[in-house]
């Protein structure tokens, strides 16, 4: 991770959440001097830095950029940038990524900048089939890099503090792995991660739930029931916590495949009907909180397949 001046976390954050250097500095210093410290001509002692820091929602001792850019309202652009990439809307999302890197609105020799546009620009090429597997893991793990050293796939530890960008791409590489028939590497990868939920440093609930719910696919496809359900009750708490029950569908969904798939095993009557409920609990919450349309479809088609064994 870079090493960034106090000068630059004081003014990124402070632009990031809209106040103005007169909210800021009250109660704490004058805007004069908040002024000073912003252009560098001043240099905050620790105890006001840790002041601006807690006012602005901050741990001062993990403070760390998800991107580098002097426009204050670059956020609404990330926001349709994310819109277009949930969408799979891949020709818009192309097209407005060519006009951020041919405005400059990024300075692309920042690595936060590199991981958060190049990311998405790889998963469109390996989407799109232009980008052969091992080649996009390969480009995933060098964008990884540029911020963490430390990480190997082969003996994959986890980092004191993750930033959003590094904890998708990280999400990105399990998945992938896991596609290539890696399950050793996927499963470590996957699993440490999940188990060190308290080291992210972002405020976005979405990361954690896609690494969630692409973790319980990756066990339930492998035939981990047990498992992934242990994930999917995991994921349940964290939308819970977040007060997002418009995702907890998909979760759903998860637990009362795995009890369907698993009770294929055993001819467990009752596991089976519990499942069934979930499905049905799932498809109830996706017609309320449809935001995937293919999800919706898919939970629908599943619900549909299954009424015919109700036992």
């Amino acid at each position: 991770m870079g090493e960034y001046s106090k000068s630059d976390i004081i003014r990124y954050y402070r632009k990031k959440s809209g106040m103005t250097q007169e909210e800021l500095s009250e109660g704490i210093c004058t805007p004069e001097t908040l002024n000073r410290y912003e252009n560098k001509s001043l240099n905050p002692t620790d105890d006001k830095f840790n002041l601006l820091m807690q006012k602005l929602g901050k741990r001062s001792d993990t403070v760390i950029f998800d991107m580098q850019t002097e426009l204050v309202n670059f956020h609404k652009i990330r926001l349709i940038i994310l819109k277009y990439f949930e969408q799979g809307d891949f020709e818009r999302l192309t097209q407005l990524i060519d006009n951020i890197k041919e405005k400059e609105i990024l300075n692309m020799n920042y690595p936060e900048n590199q991981q958060f546009l190049l990311r998405i620009e790889n998963i469109i090429a390996y989407q799109k089939k232009e980008l052969p597997i091992k080649d996009y893991i390969k480009k995933l793990e060098d964008l990884l890099l540029l911020t963490f050293p430390e990480y190997t796939s082969i003996n994959y530890e986890t980092k004191k503090i993750y930033t959003e960008n590094e904890f998708l791409i990280i999400n990105n590489l399990a998945t992938a792995y896991g596609k290539t028939g890696a399950f050793d590497i996927a499963c470590n990868i996957f699993q440490k991660t999940a188990m060190s939920l308290e080291q992210i440093s972002f405020n976005d609930y979405k990361p954690v739930y896609l690494l969630l719910i692409n973790y319980a696919n990756f066990l339930g496809i492998n035939q981990k029931y047990d498992e992934s359900i242990k994930v999917c009750r995991q994921g349940v708490e964290w939308l819970l916590k977040n007060d997002r029950a418009n995702y907890l569908y998909n979760f759903f969904y998860n637990i009362g495949w795995n009890m369907i798939e698993k009770s294929k095993q055993n001819r467990d009557r009752q596991l089976k009907n519990t499942g069934k409920i979930y499905i049905w609990e799932a498809y109830q919450l996706c017609q309320i909180f449809a935001e995937n349309q293919k999800a919706f479809e898919r939970i629908k088609e599943y619900y549909i397949s299954i009424q015919d064994e109700i036992s």
